[in-house]
């Protein structure tokens, strides 16, 4: 006879059962013998290893809008990093989207500046499940800026947060920058317009402004690692400490323009690229200091790239190189190797889809990777 312990099921002699939930839908349970989880992406039953590294291992990404001539879109990709194939899952974002930048946290997608539309900046943000790969913005076919827990509330002025609150930007940018602090479940944005920062707490899904960057309201490029996120900003580069939201500067000179972008490792390093639209530099910098630590060159020239980290690669899945297009480059990170993929790899539903972006997803998330915690 089973046993009940809230929604836990004890079964005596075997192992607890999870409860089930809208998110395990289509999951794998898996057990070792004394506990089970289901292995849904951002489940936080499972501990795959102790430290930053390991504390998720990233299984998969999407990448999501970009745009080709005068169109932008509202499709998403998915690629799978075990296999290099990439499927196309239809246009899910609410509103299309050029020139923008997203972050993500260990259960869901956040694509910020989305504009319904090609040119101009907007506040709106879109997000979208990482284990289903559908929009999280629309219940009962009526938009919502918020998450689904707040349809027909409003944050903003229930919880306080004045006139930043949900999932909104507090004001329209373009060409921003954005980036995942993973281990403290934040999300950052800046630049693109204004020099001020949002923050977006994950558990709470609550977006508020924090310290503004110390480059000013250029074009941006992002990427996040253990403790610090570097953004490139209007011709210099700087690094956000996830601690205290302080900003410095940086040694290494990043793609000054902001539309080369970065492509973040979980190895103690990243890439960026060294000028400005479409060129080969390339350098890979130290996560910790921004020192340079090799550069060299990409495969070819070309920017407006959309980056999506892994685990032990990532991958370049769309750029503009004179005209905008899906080829897709990938990276290993132990020995900077680069590799440009075929078509199983490439995004489909539309050719072409510069400045888009990536997120990604793992299957199983252990509840910290912070030192000592």
């Amino acid at each position: 006879m089973a046993l009940y312990i809230g929604n836990t099921n004890i079964i005596p002699g075997i192992y607890p059962l999870p409860s089930t939930d809208t998110y395990c839908r289509g999951a794998t349970l898996v057990t070792d013998g004394t506990t089970a989880f289901w292995t849904y992406p951002g489940s936080p039953s499972g501990n795959p290893q102790a430290g930053y590294r390991y504390r998720s291992v990233i299984t998969h990404g999407f990448s999501a809008a970009g745009y080709k001539g005068g169109n932008s879109w509202r499709a998403l990709n998915k690629t799978w990093h075990s296999t290099d194939i990439t499927y196309y899952c239809g246009e899910q974002l609410m509103y299309s989207g050029d020139y923008m930048d997203g972050f993500y946290s260990d259960y869901n997608g956040y694509s910020l500046g989305t504009n319904n539309g090609f040119g101009g900046a907007n506040s709106h943000t879109d997000s979208f499940n990482l284990y289903t790969g559908i929009n999280r913005s629309k219940t009962g076919g009526t938009f919502s800026p918020y998450s689904f827990g707040y349809v027909g509330d409003d944050p903003q002025a229930v919880m306080g947060y004045g006139t930043v609150g949900g999932w909104d930007m507090s004001v329209a940018r373009r060409a921003q920058g954005a980036a995942s602090a993973a281990t403290y479940q934040y999300g950052y944005c800046t630049g693109g317009g204004p020099s001020s920062t949002e923050k977006m707490h994950f558990p709470s899904e609550v977006m508020y402004t924090t310290t503004g960057n110390n480059r000013g309201g250029g074009p941006t490029s992002g990427c996040g690692g253990q403790e610090i996120s570097w953004f490139s900003i209007g011709g210099g580069s700087s690094g956000i400490t996830h601690s205290n939201d302080s900003w410095f500067g940086s040694p290494t000179q990043f793609t000054p323009d902001g539309f080369m972008k970065l492509l973040s490792t979980k190895y103690g390093w990243h890439y960026s690229g060294t000028g400005n639209n479409v060129q080969q530099g390339r350098v890979q910098f130290n996560e910790t200091s921004g020192a340079s630590i090799a550069t060299f060159s990409q495969i070819s020239a070309y920017g407006e790239d959309v980056m999506m980290a892994g685990q032990d690669w990532g991958y370049m899945t769309g750029n503009y190189d004179g005209q905008q297009n899906n080829k897709c480059d990938k990276t290993t990170y132990n020995n900077n190797a680069q590799t440009r993929m075929p078509a199983a790899t490439r995004n489909k539903g539309h050719y072409g889809a510069s400045s888009g972006h990536a997120v990604s997803a793992a299957a199983t998330v252990a509840s910290s990777g912070r030192p000592g915690v």
